[in-house]
């Protein structure tokens, strides 16, 4: 036994040195094969007979299929062509930028496409140290009208001002009417006084205040005005196409601060699209960024979201992000996608948009050599092949083909630094950019970066949170935020607020870390459901609610009793020997007890002797005394010697 644990634990530490090795290998092997599989599909469909969004992600990802999206666009502005679409036109133009084409009309038409969000409610505040005696002027060029208006010492607003401006329940805010919502309000007051926007979200008690405040002296003016648009689909505010076509504009080089605010407080509303991907993108929001993560499913290492479009397309959007960067949770999906390739190399069963999101995702070409081509060399990227994963200082590239069974190498030496960084910028989010984008230097592989002349965010630890980094086996209490800053090692969470690290097993497990989404967060359980205390949500406002499990109809009783079988059978073979001399034991004994004769049976005789089954006496008959009681004859085990003896004994009573 000790022999054959020190085989194992030899073979288990060289199996460790060289997984590494190994794993590289198999991820090049499977990126090239799935961009071999994309190309065939692409070359045996025809780009012409491709849906839309097949088409593309066969120019995003292979550059292929460029004139047929222009031919199958309407005017080459919106797509699809007599149906023109939100998403699909934001998709459409990201692609063309990718391959290099100009966007300048897709972008024209989606910003066309803007209008106010009816969704949200909006109010003005005006507040000072002091009471306030205020104007309020609205109205445009033509109806321009003047209301005044006080604020008292207990902060409350005595009257309306005008129909625009309502003053709330609570008597704090004037509330703006929605037919107002394109008008731009002058304030001014006796006193130093400070004004500034808030929204709410239509049905929530939620108020979010306009990060925007302005301030004047006595006499002086300030201006507010809505600054809040979504994308408009039939004269509504389509969710789905505003977060595409926002982050898309966004990539393109746009300022989209106008429609963060309805995007910030409407999306977290339609998980179903996983917002905080796109986001992320937009802001950088940390928040956005943990939830995002925090969604990853600890079952298989991909995203499933209810309600969306699919492990593989969800994963290669929630990805989607961190294209350039390297985190344990791309690098455990990666290992779970490769192990999800059919045996073609692509993925869902052929499907080109699930297949071509994931590359792009997860192993992006590049805008510097997307040409049409099958297959782009790894010198041809501005990388290096080596020898092996051991022998590249930065990072691997396996979308990217070397000769032989080597490895494309991004290091510092031969190009690991992209365009932008090689001249001494940036790369980041237009989110991060403090200062000016330079659209002419490119972030390497990744198309959601761009290139700042300033510093971007630095990273964000825990330390700059005033949190706590909690480990593997700790949560963070009841009472605080856990986040994921940049420092944190595998399995460490950062708690925030007034939480602290207690071990798990401490505290209440989470609500929604469950693999049958039988749970869910909400703040009032539907129909249905019940609400159980034993879970924590992340706001501790919200009830855990339990949905109701159907019963399977089907009985497992065959699958106990195969694996009671197993386990009799895997007894048997390790016991075999001590078996089978147990059984050699009882059989002896057996043979040995069959011998002699039981309770009330004739005796067995030797072969070769006739056997005797009743004797009778001669007459007269023996009288047996009286003071003997019968006894029933049960003769011992004899040897053939002995039984010969017996035999002719009997013989004689018998004459």
């Amino acid at each position: 036994m000790k022999k054959g644990v020190a085989i194992f634990t030899i073979l288990f530490v060289i199996l460790s040195l060289t997984l590494a090795g190994v794993l590289a290998l198999s991820e090049t092997e499977g990126v090239q094969k799935a961009y071999k599989c994309f190309n065939e599909k692409i070359d045996n469909q025809t780009c012409s007979k491709l849906e839309t969004e097949e088409q593309i992600f066969s120019l995003l990802t292979s550059g292929k299929c460029k004139t047929e999206l222009l031919n199958n666009s309407f005017n080459k502005t919106c797509w699809p062509d007599g149906g023109c679409d939100l998403e699909m036109t934001a998709k459409a133009a990201l692609a063309l930028d990718n391959a290099g084409a100009n966007t300048d009309l897709p972008v024209e038409w989606l910003l066309k496409q803007k209008g106010v969000s009816s969704d949200l409610n909006w109010y003005l505040e005006v507040d000072s140290e002091r009471p306030l005696s205020c104007t309020a002027s609205y109205g445009g060029d033509q109806d321009y009208s003047t209301y005044t208006f006080k604020i008292g010492e207990d902060k409350k607003i005595n009257q309306n001002a005008g129909l625009c401006l309502t003053k709330t329940t609570s008597g704090y805010w004037f509330k703006i009417a929605p037919s107002c919502y394109e008008e731009e309000f002058e304030i001014s007051c006796n006193e130093s006084f400070v004004s500034t926007l808030l929204f709410q979200e239509k049905n929530s008690l939620t108020y979010h205040i306009s990060p925007e405040v302005h301030g004047a002296n006595s006499g002086g003016t300030t201006v507010e005005k809505i600054d809040s648009y979504c994308f408009l689909n039939g004269g509504s505010c389509d969710i789905l196409g505003s977060l595409w076509s926002t982050t898309v504009l966004n990539i393109l080089g746009n300022n989209v601060s106008e429609f963060l605010p309805y995007l910030e407080t409407t999306a977290p509303n339609f998980p179903q699209y996983l917002p905080e991907s796109f986001l992320y993108i937009l802001t950088g929001s940390l928040q956005d960024k943990t939830n995002l993560l925090g969604k990853q499913n600890l079952a298989d290492n991909l995203w499933r979201i209810s309600g969306g479009k699919g492990k593989y397309y969800d994963t290669a959007l929630a990805l989607l992000p961190f294209q350039n960067q390297d985190l344990n949770q791309k690098t455990k999906a990666k290992i779970e996608l490769l192990n999800l390739q059919s045996p073609s190399g692509c993925w869902e069963n052929d499907n080109l948009v699930s297949t071509g999101f994931i590359l792009y995702s997860l192993w992006p070409k590049g805008t510097n050599v997307i040409d049409g081509g099958d297959d782009v060399t790894c010198s041809e990227a501005g990388y290096s092949c080596v020898t092996n994963s051991a022998s590249c200082s930065g990072t691997e590239k396996p979308q990217y083909v070397c000769e032989g069974t080597k490895i494309c190498c991004a290091s510092s030496g031969d190009g690991g630094l992209s365009e932008c960084e090689s001249e001494g910028y940036n790369c980041g989010f237009t989110s991060q950019c403090n200062g000016e984008v330079l659209g002419d230097y490119s972030c390497g592989d990744s198309t959601a970066y761009v290139c700042c002349d300033s510093s971007t965010a630095n990273d964000i630890t825990c330390t700059s949170k005033n949190g706590e980094i909690c480990s593997l086996d700790e949560e963070c209490s009841i009472g605080g935020n856990s986040l994921s800053t940049d420092d944190l090692r595998y399995g460490e969470t950062c708690c925030t607020g007034a939480g602290e690290c207690v071990k798990k097993q401490d505290i209440a497990p989470s609500c929604q870390n469950d693999l049958d989404n039988s749970r869910i967060c909400r703040t009032v359980c539907e129909s249905g459901e019940k609400s159980n205390g034993s879970y924590t949500c992340s706001d501790n406002t919200d009830f855990c609610c339990v949905k109701p499990i159907k019963q399977s109809s089907g009985s497992y009783w065959w699958i106990w009793i195969l694996f009671f079988l197993v386990i009799l059978v895997v007894i048997g073979i390790i016991y075999r020997d001590k078996i089978r001399e147990w059984l050699d034991e009882r059989k002896a004994k057996k043979g040995s007890g069959s011998s002699s004769n039981s309770r009330g049976m004739p005796p067995r005789f030797p072969p070769g002797y006739s056997r005797v089954t009743r004797i009778t006496p001669p007459t007269p008959r023996r009288v047996i005394p009286e003071s003997r009681p019968p006894q029933r004859f049960v003769p011992k085990q004899k040897s053939p010697k002995e039984l010969d003896e017996v035999l002719k004994k009997l013989k004689e009573i018998g004459k």
